[in-house]
């Protein structure tokens, strides 16, 4: 069954004994992202050793309800991953031991979020940035009376040409320009905020899960609907005004939440200090 021209349930009616992915809700998740799941956590889990190939595409296709189309999309993000290495001519052998998020990146920090590791092939482009009208859900960090308009700058991280994550920026009208060209040259708006003659004060941070969106759909290379990550960072100065709000959005294949915590030995209250 297909719709807007993507799979949203079973192959055929001759899949009805295997392992189908999708529900009679038609999840929004696509298949492709369904299935890379159930493989990633195979192979991590040596069910598929590495001296033996994955079962072939025809093979996948049957055993999970999807087409051929979705099987090669599944093994190309795990190849991207890591996870699997594709021989021309002898088969899809998972790796012995692979790197653990090799190429993803740490949710966890106003700094991490913005740091790339060293030697990927990780890309940046400003999208937009000028003065516009700015949502209410904006507004309420930037108080203020009357109509008003905010510098936002949006821009996007890709992996080999696959756009992983959105960040939209918020800021006054007389910040916007230099924090735009600073974010061009340092790679991000975190490390420009750090650049710029600011008394930068404290820096609040949420992560929950939305749903794309028409334009995050578009800028993401997803399809509307499908869950992504998000994040919203507000930075203030020394007088505890906003300064900046950030929301991002990212590609969950991509990104994930981690942190590093010190046992504090002997302390009382507190026991455990976070470090990274």
């Amino acid at each position: 069954m297909k719709q807007r021209g993507r799979e949203t349930g079973p192959a055929s009616a001759a899949t009805s004994g295997r392992r189908r992915l999708g529900s009679a809700q038609r999840t929004v998740t696509p298949l492709y992202h369904q299935m890379y799941l159930a493989l990633r956590d195979k192979i991590r889990g040596g069910i598929y050793p590495p001296d033996r190939p994955l079962p072939g595409e025809h093979q996948l296709a049957q055993d999970f309800g999807v087409s051929r189309v979705t099987v090669r999309r599944t093994l190309e993000n795990l190849e991207i991953d890591g996870l699997v290495v594709r021989r021309r001519g002898v088969g899809t052998f998972p790796v012995a031991a692979p790197v653990e998020h090799r190429d993803r990146y740490n949710i966890g920090g106003l700094v991490a979020a913005g740091r790339v590791p060293p030697g990927t092939d990780t890309d940046h482009e400003t999208l937009a940035a000028g003065l516009c009208r700015a949502p209410r859900r904006v507004l309420g960090f930037f108080p203020s009376t009357g109509d008003l308009q905010l510098f936002r700058i949006q821009r996007r991280r890709s992996f080999r040409g696959q756009p992983f994550a959105i960040l939209t920026a918020w800021t006054w009208p007389q910040h916007g320009e230099r924090l735009a060209e600073l974010a061009e040259r340092t790679g991000g708006i975190p490390a420009a905020l750090e650049e710029m003659a600011l008394e930068l004060g404290r820096a609040e941070q949420a992560i929950t899960a939305r749903s794309a969106d028409e334009e995050a759909a578009a800028y993401l290379q997803v399809p509307v609907g499908m869950p992504l990550l998000a994040m919203k960072s507000m930075v203030t100065d020394r007088e505890d005004r906003t300064v900046c709000l950030m929301e991002s959005l990212f590609h969950p294949d991509r990104y994930e939440y981690r942190t590093t915590m010190l046992r504090r030995r002997g302390a009382a209250g507190e026991r455990w200090r976070i470090v990274s």
